[in-house]
């Protein structure tokens, strides 16, 4: 069985009725190019979610984890083993993970699903331009999801996803040894619907603004499912704490504690709020111009859609009051990613902001669906 299978059972999965009785937990692993995002969320019989356990843990110092299969397997093994008593202490025994570089095209592929070679060709276009990954080494499962119910969706159209099968298999092998089952392999966009889905007041229509260090990725979410994804390599929020480094001569971590602690205007305003807008200005432009340029899109392409909310995820997501000052300037109701601690506040092993753990949020509340 093709180890990329399970992914396709995950997004039938998100189609199914929740049950909201009481389950053991999964263990979401959010595999990402500088870091590994682990989290468990507990969902009580109101169905609200909690964010039980979460945890940031960095590559180790010059693993290069993705410099071949091996060296990744290996730093992954040594990562894990820092939080091993976490799933040892809940019981813990299944895990549901991403991978960097690895996704589902929401892209319309005009293809019918069975011609595997003219979709391939796509595919690698979109992987090369995006992701500058090597195709080469990829592997494909393409399906035909449901088709939603919305009298003005598209027609049904193919969906795509992509991952390197010697990660995929050295991840397996490695929670394996790690005595956890990973069956689900699971990726943006879907991961982002389904977190979005976790919030309280969720809306019909949401873009979700994922504002990582390298990459900022837009999706639009229509009655839980995603409908269009949009990326931009270059406005990742790295951009943005470098640029106050070097105004304020500090280092990343530093001003990384400012962002979350002081941030940008709201209504209480200080000297030092405004001299991080104005210093991160350019960056915040290019964010704005990037959601823009997606509304203009999604309002020209669906025009009798509008979006209801947007919702702020990523390390970008954390800096205070984004949320306010995103929704002044364009007129659309923000808010931060965030879900309440549950029980197991004692096990909340992070300083890191709760708006990066989405993804592994989303990972670990497979394990409470049908």
């Amino acid at each position: 069985m093709s180890l990329l299978m399970p992914a396709r059972l995950t997004h039938r999965k998100q189609q199914t009725e929740r049950i909201y009785g009481r389950q053991t937990p999964w263990l979401g692993v959010d595999v990402g190019t500088h870091s590994i995002k682990l989290a468990v969320v507990t969902r009580n019989r109101r169905g609200q979610w909690n964010l039980d356990y979460a945890q940031r843990i960095p590559w180790p110092k010059d693993a290069e984890p993705f410099s071949s299969a091996d060296r990744f397997g290996e730093a992954l093994h040594e990562v894990l083993r820092q939080a091993e008593s976490v799933w040892r202490t809940k019981n813990l025994t299944q895990v549901a993970f991403s991978l960097p570089s690895s996704a589902v095209s929401t892209q319309d592929l005009c293809h019918d699903a069975d011609d595997l070679a003219t979709i391939h060709t796509t595919a690698t276009q979109t992987i090369r331009e995006i992701y500058g990954s090597r195709p080469e080494k990829l592997a494909f499962d393409v399906w035909r999801p449901d088709p939603v119910e919305d009298s003005f969706a598209d027609p049904p159209t193919s969906q795509l996803l992509w991952a390197e099968p010697d990660v995929v298999k050295n991840c397996v092998e490695v929670f394996r040894d790690c005595r956890l089952t990973a069956e689900i392999l699971d990726m943006p966009p879907l991961t982002t619907a389904r977190a979005s889905e976790m919030l309280e007041g969720a809306r019909e229509s949401e873009l979700i603004v994922d504002w990582g260090v390298t990459r900022l990725t837009l999706t639009w979410i229509l009655k839980g499912r995603p409908r269009f994804t949009r990326y931009s390599i270059q406005s990742g929020v790295a951009d943005l704490v470098q640029s106050i480094n070097d105004a304020q001569d500090l280092t990343s971590t530093d001003t990384e504690l400012v962002l979350a602690r002081y941030g940008l205007p709201a209504d209480t305003i200080s000297g030092f709020n405004r001299t991080i807008e104005k210093t991160a200005a350019d960056s915040l432009e290019v964010l704005l111009d990037e959601i823009d340029c997606t509304l203009t899109y999604l309002g020209t392409r669906y025009p009798r859609r509008t979006i209801d909310r947007i919702v702020l995820s990523g390390g970008g997501a954390a800096i205070r009051n984004l949320d306010y000052w995103l929704t002044s300037q364009i007129g659309i109701d923000s808010v931060q990613w965030m879900l309440p601690f549950g029980d197991g506040q004692a096990t909340w092993q992070s300083l890191d902001p709760i708006p990066l753990f989405a993804h592994a949020a989303s990972l670990s509340g497979l394990g409470y669906e049908s």
